[in-house]
């Protein structure tokens, strides 16, 4: 859930010498709510933030720490410098697999270009992406964040909260035989066992899809941790594109096989 927050307090921007002590700045103004939204573990502040959260069974918790990363594993292959505060009860896996999160992701206020300008600036504006997980109400959240802002917001400053269009989470059904059937295509493809891990894409079409269809969603990412996506020099391994078109045409010919074992009818032919 992508949200657009900006707080207007002029109605052009201000020479600073001039009106410097007197108008108010709305790049603090915004900052000082955005500091208020975690505290310093990276809990999210927002009331019923957490409320339908599923934690994890015994046997993902047990998948997690199987795979846990060594964080400078995950320092090298993200190329940032640090990990955020967390809550020490969690795994690294549990936090970026299982709980949801508030990134801001953009920041925009008064002059960014060369040098310098002495204005205060007559708006600032943010932009926040929400994980959510499976259960969390979009719409309770995005009524919370809009309380909590206006409710700190000065009087008389202009307030505008957008939302963009919502993604629901999806949790895969992984003891449904199509995923080891998946786990069995792409082990003999590639020579290296499979695992189920957890993924932040933003593909709206899956919940729609399963939910409308009655059927479960098999996602399968042949990208590796280190190719920067989103980022400057985005690659993806030629290898690794062409043992993927292996194992998705293997995938789909086993497919009738696995649909014509089922003796329930149902329809568990999946969504790649």
């Amino acid at each position: 859930m992508d949200i657009e927050i900006v707080l207007q307090t002029a109605r052009n921007d201000l020479h600073s010498g001039q009106f410097g002590g007197l108008a108010p700045n709305p790049a603090f103004l915004l900052t000082a709510l955005l500091s208020q939204l975690k505290n310093r573990h990276g809990k999210i502040l927002l009331p019923d933030f957490y409320t339908g959260v599923v934690r994890p069974t015994p046997q993902e918790l047990a998948d997690f720490r199987h795979l846990e990363p060594a964080s400078s594993q995950l320092l090298k292959e993200g190329r940032f410098y640090y990990l955020s505060s967390g809550s020490p009860d969690l795994t690294l896996n549990q936090r970026r697999w299982t709980e949801p999160t508030l990134d801001i992701t953009g920041l925009d206020s008064g002059y960014t270009g060369h040098g310098t300008k002495t204005i205060i600036p007559h708006e600032a504006s943010a932009k926040l992406s929400f994980r959510l997980v499976p259960r969390q109400d979009p719409d309770r959240i995005y009524a919370s964040l809009s309380r909590f802002i206006t409710r700190r917001t000065p009087r008389n400053t202009v307030v505008r909260i957008i939302r963009y269009p919502v993604a629901s989470p999806y949790k895969a059904p992984t003891s449904h035989p199509v995923y080891r059937l998946a786990k069995q295509v792409l082990a003999d493809t590639f020579g290296h066992p499979a695992s189920f891990v957890g993924q932040g894409g933003s593909i709206g079409a899956v919940s729609t899809l399963t939910s409308a269809l009655n059927i479960p969603a098999v996602m399968i990412g042949f990208g590796l941790p280190d190719e920067n996506v989103h980022g400057p020099n985005e690659h993806f391994s030629l290898d690794n594109f062409h043992l993927g078109i292996r194992a998705m045409a293997k995938l789909y010919s086993q497919l009738p096989s696995l649909k014509s074992s089922d003796k329930s009818n149902s329809p568990i032919l999946p969504v790649i």
